[in-house]
């Protein structure tokens, strides 16, 4: 086989293999729970576009429930639609919020979000949230 056909297999397996190992919206979504379960306010807003409408909002209350509570996330895709490199997905959250302080108080959440996600800088990020509130931070009473 000529060196150049060599070469050239070599690198269309490079490139098959690179794309396979690309993030998908799951790897992206699992990271954001694993974020939220390790207490990384600022990791979980790596998540979402920095240009969307909520994300100041969608910040500031990653980084109080981060600070304030202990949290188990668990996020999954009932659906998945993909147009025009838009992926829209059905997901179905479950947050446990456990408050750090002296009483513990302890908060269930569970609520059926839809996302909009597209590829940005080969990075899959949130770019539209239905329903935001689902980060808010705990209520003292």
């Amino acid at each position: 086989m000529p060196a150049i056909a060599r070469s050239l297999g070599c690198l269309l397996l490079a490139a098959a293999l690179s794309f396979s190992a690309a993030e998908s919206t799951l790897d992206r979504l699992a990271k954001l729970a694993s974020n939220l379960t390790e207490g990384n306010g600022q990791g979980a807003a790596s998540v979402f576009d920095s240009s969307l409408k909520q994300f100041g909002e969608i910040q500031a209350n990653l980084d109080a429930i981060t600070a304030q509570s202990e949290i188990v996330c668990a996020i999954d895709v009932v659906a998945e639609l993909e147009k025009d490199g838009i992926h829209t997905l059905d997901t179905d959250w479950v947050l446990q919020l456990r408050s750090k302080g002296e009483h513990g108080k302890l908060e269930n959440r569970r609520e059926r979000i839809q996302l909009e996600m597209r590829q940005m800088k080969g990075k899959w990020k949130i770019t539209a949230i239905d329903k935001v509130q689902i980060f808010a931070p705990l209520q003292v009473r």
